[in-house]
């Protein structure tokens, strides 16, 4: 009996922008926090009012026939889908108006209510506001409320949408502020603005970390770049719940692969083992399901999980101690995040930073730095690293790669360069780094790197405040203009393969057991496959090539490293159907790549020899 395949995996549908202020690398040390001196930029999408996919649909109606204010709203915000939303003002009643005041020294700053001004299709009102200076402010708070209330407890909602209007291009500072039990603590984002409507997608996962999110007492809006005044136009402020599974099912009752959207934050994960979030490229988030499911302690809270791009200093043992260097990258980034590839078998997210110049400068020649993470069940995080090496302006001369996660009491170090003392065979060639205790409560982070020469030393560290555990691969030569690596990071390395070791996982990545099909062929002529050995190491993947729509492999049985967790894509098979059978058993949970050729994950490791068979054929021929 075959395997069809009816349902396609969800392949490029999820995109997500950013523009965020500082450089947002390792945060080491940590540049913001808790405080009246300190400030966080919150990660901020903008986008043209109009051109934004997804915001212009049908206006639902109500039973009556009459379109609610909540069903224009809904129709207008793709994010308010969900029905789970909150307005803080639309302005479509006077009583909004309450919340607002404008502060100024030079009595400059105006509002007041504009009946025809704002989006036409949730009702027209808005806020008019003149700024004529930079230290010019609009705030919304309680203080003069009385029919309507600025909502303090935000810890239900994960987005807070608005659509601001400007007279001209303009530099806009929107300060959240906490109340009075906890006075003084802030978050602050700089956001640039198109002339025109733009609409802004601010996530709230970061600001959660420096503001009391169920006590909110204050918002501010300012113009700090001003140079002639401007008119904002403010309309349709919400506090929004928009998290939704898009792939899978992130309650974990399943066991399988999820990814859940939650503000502009995306989850991956499998139930009761691992979850990773990505905010603006970076996770930012990694839970061990297994022994916190209720999510409450971040392994990387405070910084990110990583590989990021470091420059170093120095000579290549103290020249770490520049990691938080990076003057010649830009003076901003506009994070991308995009969902290549969704099923059971893998997941995938390409993450790219577009460097901009100074304000007021050409953005020419700027670099870029990008990710590609495909993401397994088995918690095993295959990354693929390019980043621009030189440009007209600067070149980049060294650079490494980090991995980081927050550091704790049993917190054990260990770090493996090429050529250690002792080391025998290929191991003299494998870098690798495991941060982790091996306890339950505090599982391993493994970091590898797959050719030695792009980075032979290994540097293991804690930040100068003792929170954060740093791994740094460096020392191979810096490639212009483009620098590339190929890396893994196992989670939970313990027990992600029958009880191998953070040795033997380095091994098997960077010398995969050779496979030699009795029927079929490796796909070796590929730019996914740095060596030409059949494994593609951007993906974690043996590629076989059918002959006569027929595979036949032995696996297992020995060799110099073992076959664990072992992925095989088919080359050839989009559009037929498929049988993969192992030891003559036909083989279920078999999906398909983004661009539908067959793709399947054997579990645990492959100590006895193994048949592995696949059939390949015409859909139409079997009907």
């Amino acid at each position: 009996m075959g395997v069809r395949f009816p349902t396609r995996p969800l392949a490029a549908a999820q995109i997500s922008t950013a523009t965020v202020r500082e450089r947002p690398y390792l945060d080491w040390p940590l540049p913001y926090g808790r405080g009246t001196d300190r400030i966080l930029h919150i990660g901020v999408a903008v986008a043209l009012m109009g051109i934004l996919p997804g915001c212009h649909r049908g206006t639902h109606r109500a039973a009556g026939g009459a379109a609610t204010q909540a069903d224009r709203l809904m129709a207008y915000y793709a994010d308010l889908q969900t029905g789970r939303f909150a307005v803080i003002a639309d302005f479509e009643q006077t009583m909004h108006m309450e919340l607002f005041r404008s502060i100024s020294t030079g009595r400059t700053a105006l509002h007041r209510l504009s009946l025809t001004s704002g989006v036409d299709a949730t009702g027209g009102r808005c806020l008019r506001a003149v700024f004529g200076r930079p230290d010019d402010k609009l705030i919304a708070d309680n203080r003069a409320a009385r029919s309507w209330h600025l909502p303090r407890d935000w810890r239900d909602y994960d987005l807070l949408v608005m659509a601001v209007h400007a007279s001209a291009a303009a530099d806009l500072q929107f300060t959240m502020v906490s109340g009075q039990r906890h006075l003084g603590s802030i978050a602050d984002s700089r956001i640039p603005l198109n002339a025109g409507w733009n609409l802004l997608r601010l996530d709230l996962s970061d600001a959660a970390e420096h503001v009391a999110m169920d006590d909110l007492g204050e918002l501010r809006w300012a113009l700090p770049s001003l140079t002639k005044p401007t008119v904002l136009l403010i309309d349709d402020i919400i506090l929004v719940d928009n998290r939704a599974d898009l792939f899978g099912d992130s309650s974990g009752e399943d066991g399988g692969l999820y990814l859940r959207r939650r503000g502009r934050r995306w989850d991956v994960g499998v139930g009761e083992r691992f979850e990773v979030g990505f905010i603006n490229g970076q996770i930012k988030h990694w839970y061990d399901l297994s022994e916190d499911p209720l999510r409450v302690r971040n392994l990387v809270e405070g910084g990110v999980l990583g590989p990021s791009v470091v420059t170093l200093s120095g000579d290549e043992d103290t020249g770490v101690a520049a990691l938080g260097s990076f003057p010649a990258w830009g003076d901003r980034v506009v994070a991308r995040q995009q969902l290549l590839e969704a099923s059971q078998a893998r997941i995938v997210v390409q993450c790219t930073w577009d460097f901009l110049p100074p304000d007021g400068e050409e953005a020419t020649d700027m670099p870029t730095q990008q990710w590609a993470y495909t993401i397994y069940p088995t918690g095993e995080l295959y990354v693929h690293l390019e980043c621009t090496t030189r440009t007209s302006a600067w070149s980049a001369e060294r650079l490494g790669m980090a991995v980081s996660r927050r550091a704790g009491p049993t917190l054990e170090l260990l770090c493996h360069g090429t050529a250690q003392l002792g080391d025998k065979g290929r191991l003299l060639h494998v870098p690798y780094a495991v941060l982790g205790s091996g306890a339950a409560a505090s599982p391993e982070l493994c970091f590898v790197v797959h050719d030695g020469r792009s980075a032979p030393l290994m540097k293991c560290l804690h930040s100068p405040d003792g929170t954060r555990a740093i791994a740094v691969a460096f020392g191979g030569e810096t490639r212009k203009p483009v620098q590339r690596w190929d890396c893994l990071i196992i989670l939970g390395a313990g027990d992600s393969g029958g009880g191998l070791t953070a040795e033997d996982h380095a091994l098997r990545y960077c010398f995969p057991p050779a496979l030699s099909p009795a029927v079929g062929s490796m796909v070796t002529a590929s730019e996914d496959d740095r060596d030409n050995d059949g494994f593609h190491e951007r993906y974690g993947c043996y590629v076989l090539a059918p002959d006569g729509n027929r595979v036949l492999l032995t696996i297992g049985g020995g060799g110099d490293s073992l076959l664990c967790n072992p992925v095989f894509v088919i080359q050839g098979s989009v559009g037929k159907e498929a049988w993969v059978y192992l030891d003559h058993i036909l083989l279920e949970g078999v999906c398909r790549t983004a661009n539908g050729e067959v793709l399947f994950q054997l579990p645990g490791s492959v100590g006895t020899r193994r048949t592995l068979e696949v059939y390949l054929g015409n859909a139409a021929e079997l009907k």
